[in-house]
């Protein structure tokens, strides 16, 4: 839907000026999880999130990450 287009235009101009931020990248994921069912492209921004969270500042982003991987991968198993 258009909305979804709209949240991740926005996204990705965050990523541009800030290519790191792992919040941006998760909530890409998410769309792409919970909004478009675009399983195979969620699971690449959440690897994405789960590289670039290896520090503790980040770990609650970490663990929302890999709780929605194994989500995915429990829906298509």
């Amino acid at each position: 839907g258009q909305k979804y287009d709209a949240a991740l235009i926005f996204l990705n101009k965050i990523l541009e000026l800030d290519p790191l931020n792992a919040e941006a990248k998760l909530c890409k994921g998410e769309i792409y999880h919970r909004c478009l069912q675009d399983y195979a492209r969620a699971v690449e921004q959440y690897n994405k999130v789960l590289r670039i969270t290896g520090d503790k500042g980040s770990e609650a982003i970490h663990l929302r990450a890999r709780a929605a991987m194994a989500e995915i991968m429990e829906l298509l198993s």
